[in-house]
């Protein structure tokens, strides 16, 4: 499925409190729909080219400045079609300063947070080779959801609850781990979680250990430009 049909498809399901609706892209980059709120992580240039006129995107955010997760022509695009907020790390801002409309630019660092119609985003220290990286915790009407970057287990991720968590298990990244995640989700204490930002052999890795030590919880392994719902 192309990633427009599969945006269009994903905007237009029904979505319940407490549901979440996504597609996965590749690497990090995922767009989400909630009740409330339609937002884009990480895109990378997967939507590069490809026009969201009409379309509903309240925010886009950017864990950091690397180029599959920042790919400025894609954000530039994204926010001229529907007018998005961009919340990004520190290393990403000055890429996009200048591109992005004044006021619908915003920076966040580790432990800060910000609301954008009516939905919460608070950066959260991500360990990875880069400025000021982050990870996101995000609330739309009552569902929280966390986004782990690239990034390895961090304290910051300490008593920070998410229903749902997307979460990096290694490739390629420096940090990544399936060992990481596992402490990600225990640390939010989710209970449904999607491996991103790795090898299908790590996230099938990833999905038996969480089977064996967390049974309670339901792993999605997601299949790119598909839409999926939790």
């Amino acid at each position: 499925m192309s990633v427009l049909k599969a945006i269009d498809e994903l905007i237009e399901i029904p979505i319940a409190e407490g549901e979440i609706g996504f597609i996965f892209m590749g690497f990090s980059a995922l767009a989400m729909k909630t009740k409330s709120h339609c937002l884009v992580v990480d895109p990378a240039d997967f939507l590069k080219g490809k026009s969201l006129a009409g379309r509903r995107i309240n925010a886009i955010l950017i864990t950091h400045e690397h180029f599959d997760h920042l790919d400025v022509p894609t954000i530039a695009e994204i926010h001229r079609d529907t007018d998005a907020w961009v919340v990004c790390n520190p290393g990403s801002r000055s890429s996009l300063e200048g591109v992005i409309s004044g006021e619908k630019l915003r920076t966040l660092k580790g432990g800060e947070s910000i609301e954008i119609d009516g939905l919460e985003v608070t950066g959260l220290e991500a360990n990875h080779p880069a400025d000021e990286p982050l990870m996101f915790l995000v609330k739309s009407g009552d569902i929280r959801i966390f986004h782990g970057s690239d990034s390895s287990y961090t304290p910051a991720i300490e008593n920070r609850y998410a229903d749902v968590a997307f979460v990096p298990v290694g490739t390629p990244s420096p940090t990544a781990s399936v060992d990481d995640a596992l402490n990600m989700v225990k640390a939010t204490q989710c209970k449904r979680v999607v491996p991103i930002h790795c090898t299908e052999d790590e996230a099938s890795e990833f999905k038996r250990r969480v089977r064996s030590e967390l049974p309670e919880v339901t792993v999605l392994l997601p299949k790119p430009m598909k839409v999926h719902k939790l």
